[in-house]
């Protein structure tokens, strides 16, 4: 859009587009839906739905080229709304600070019906990823994160 204002927005035709089940009514398909602001070389923030900044180089890759998805992209929520803070501190260093709503369906469509599991009053993720290039021979994307989507769980 400019040098400071940005938006992203990714939807794939092979998934559906019903998203009346999902907490924030976007369907699956939408896999980014968001803005991003850049306040200057150092500091930006992009808001909206987005990919958990959760480490591992295969997971940051786009769908398209992807033969057969790892074990962690297969079986973990990905794509959810929130917030992430990035700062590059020098060039070709980048940390992030992610804040995401955990939950994209209900707690009972996500696990069934159970009476042990109920919804968390935050059900959110936090993630602080480190995304690194010491002159392109060596990179590193690395991270932790914590998630809470039920009640003691």
């Amino acid at each position: 859009m400019n040098n400071w204002l940005s938006y992203r927005y990714r939807q794939r035709l092979n998934r559906s587009n019903d998203g009346s089940n999902m907490i924030d009514n976007a369907p699956t398909s939408i896999d980014y839906a968001g803005l991003g602001i850049k306040f200057n070389d150092k500091f930006n923030i992009f808001v909206g739905k987005q990919c958990a900044a959760y480490g591992g180089i295969e997971f940051d890759l786009n769908p398209i080229e992807i033969y057969q998805y790892s074990d962690m992209i297969d079986n973990m929520s990905n794509f959810m709304t929130g917030v992430t803070l990035s700062y590059n501190p020098i060039a070709n260093q980048q940390i992030q600070l992610q804040v995401l709503n955990s939950l994209n369906a209900s707690t009972q469509a996500t696990y069934g019906v159970s009476p042990e599991i109920t919804t968390a009053k935050l059900p959110l993720v936090y993630t602080l990823n480190w995304n690194g290039n010491f002159n392109d021979i060596f990179e590193t994307r690395w991270s932790a994160s914590a998630m809470n989507e039920a009640k003691k769980q």
